[in-house]
C-alpha cells in the first residue's frame, strides 16, 4: 500500500534527527502514486465495458442505464491519478504529525463536490449532467 508506506516513511523521517531525505521520499512517493493512479485509471477507462458487464452478470439491463453507468465509471477513472497523489500526500502529512492540513483539504473538497454536484447534476447534457455531472463533481473535488 503506497499510502501506508508513505505514512511510515514520513513518520520515521520526522522522528530522526536528519530528515533531509524526507522531501526526496515524499516526491518519490508522489511520483509513484501518479504512475500507479495513471495505470489504474487508464486500465479502468479501457476495460470499463467488460468489467461492468461482469459485475452486472447478464445483458438484461436497460442500455440507457448501462451507458450511463459506463460514462460514470469512465469519468471517475480520469480522476484516479489525482486521487492516488492526494492519498499519498495525506498519508505523508499524517506521518509528519500534521492532521489539520488533510482535514482542511478534505473539507474544501467536500464543499467543492457539493456545489459542483448542485451545478452539474440538474443539467440535461449527457456529458456533464446527471450521473456524469456527479462523476465530474467528484473528479473536480
Amino acid at each position: 500500500n503506497i499510502m501506508a508506506g508513505t505514512t511510515a516513511d514520513a513518520d520515521a523521517d520526522s522522528a530522526s534527527a536528519s530528515s533531509g531525505g524526507a522531501p526526496a521520499k515524499l516526491i518519490s512517493a508522489l511520483k509513484t502514486s501518479m504512475f500507479v493512479g495513471s495505470v489504474l485509471g487508464t486500465s479502468l477507462f479501457l476495460l470499463s465495458r467488460p468489467m461492468l458487464r461482469a459485475i452486472i452478470g447478464n445483458d438484461a439491463l436497460d442500455p440507457v442505464v448501462f451507458s450511463t453507468a459506463l460514462g460514470y465509471v469512465r469519468i471517475r477513472a480520469l480522476g484516479f491519478p489525482a486521487a492516488a497523489v492526494m492519498g499519498s500526500a495525506q498519508a505523508a502529512c499524517i506521518g509528519l504529525k500534521d492532521v489539520t492540513s488533510p482535514l482542511r483539504v478534505l473539507a474544501a473538497a467536500a464543499v467543492v463536490n457539493f456545489f459542483t454536484d448542485v451545478a452539474l447534476v440538474p443539467l440535461r447534457n449527457p456529458l456533464v449532467g446527471g450521473a456524469a455531472g456527479a462523476a465530474w463533481a467528484t473528479v473536480f473535488s
